[in-house]
C-alpha cells in the first residue's frame, strides 16, 4: 500500500499547518499535533496536504482534552471537494459517542435523527483518553473502527475522490498522536469481498440538516 501521509508529528511537516492566532493554536508538542480552537462560535476544518484519495485506509489517534465546554468534538474529514461544497465527516466526542454527517453546500446533513445523530458506544474512551480510529473507504463504502472495534459502515456515492483532514469544534482542545493515510490498492476476491459485504450496515434513519 502506498502511503500518502505517514505523519508522527515529531517534526515540522508539509501536511498539517502550524499556526498561533487568537482563534487557533495548532503546534507540535511532545510528539502530538496539539489543537486548541479558541473561537467559541465556529468549528474549524484542516485539509491535509497531499491527501486526495479514492480508495484508502486512514489511521489516526485522537485525544480530546478536558475543558468546561460540554459538547467537545473532533472529526475526520473524508473526501472533501475542491469547491468546499461537499465532504463526509466522522466525529467523536468526549461523551463516548460518534456520528456521521455530510456537508452539502453550506449545510450539514446528519445521519440519524436521534440525539442529533450521536451514537453511544463502549468502544470510545472518555475525555483525555487516546482513541485509535481506522476508516476504510472502498468502492464508496466507508467502514469505521474505533479502538479495534467495528462501530459503523456507511455507503455514499456522491464523491469519487477528495481531500482528507481534521475538524475541531469551538472551544475544544485535542491531541492527534499520528495520522496515516494510504491508498488501498487491494484487488478484492470473491472471498474477501464477501467478508466486507457481510459487515452489518449502520442503518441511517431520517436525516436532519443544519447550517455549517
Amino acid at each position: 500500500n502506498n502511503y500518502l501521509i505517514k505523519e508522527e508529528f515529531n517534526s515540522l511537516n508539509k501536511h498539517f499547518p502550524i499556526t498561533t492566532t487568537s482563534d487557533n493554536y495548532f503546534i507540535l508538542d511532545n510528539g502530538d499535533y496539539l489543537l486548541s480552537r479558541n473561537n467559541n462560535e465556529s468549528e474549524y476544518a484542516i485539509i491535509a496536504g497531499n491527501s486526495i484519495a479514492n480508495d484508502f485506509i486512514l489511521n489516526t489517534s485522537i485525544r480530546i482534552g478536558p475543558s468546561k465546554k460540554k459538547n467537545k468534538s473532533v472529526g475526520i474529514i473524508l473526501k472533501a471537494q475542491k469547491d468546499g461544497q461537499g465532504a463526509i465527516i466522522f466525529e467523536i466526542n468526549s461523551n463516548h459517542s460518534f456520528r456521521i454527517k455530510e456537508l452539502k453546500g453550506d449545510k450539514y446533513k446528519i445521519y440519524g435523527n436521534i440525539n442529533n445523530g450521536w451514537n453511544k458506544t463502549e468502544a470510545l474512551l472518555g475525555e483525555d483518553k487516546n482513541n485509535t480510529i481506522e476508516i476504510r473507504s472502498k468502492n464508496n463504502l466507508f467502514i469505521f473502527i474505533i479502538n479495534e472495534i467495528y462501530v459503523a459502515s456507511f455507503e455514499n456515492n456522491d464523491y469519487k475522490e477528495g481531500y482528507n483532514g481534521l475538524i475541531i469544534s469551538p472551544s475544544t482542545k485535542a491531541r492527534i498522536g499520528y495520522y496515516h493515510l494510504r491508498e488501498d490498492s487491494t484487488k478484492y476476491t470473491a472471498t474477501n469481498n464477501k467478508e466486507i459485504n457481510n459487515i452489518p450496515s449502520w442503518q441511517k434513519e431520517n436525516t436532519t440538516e443544519y447550517n455549517s
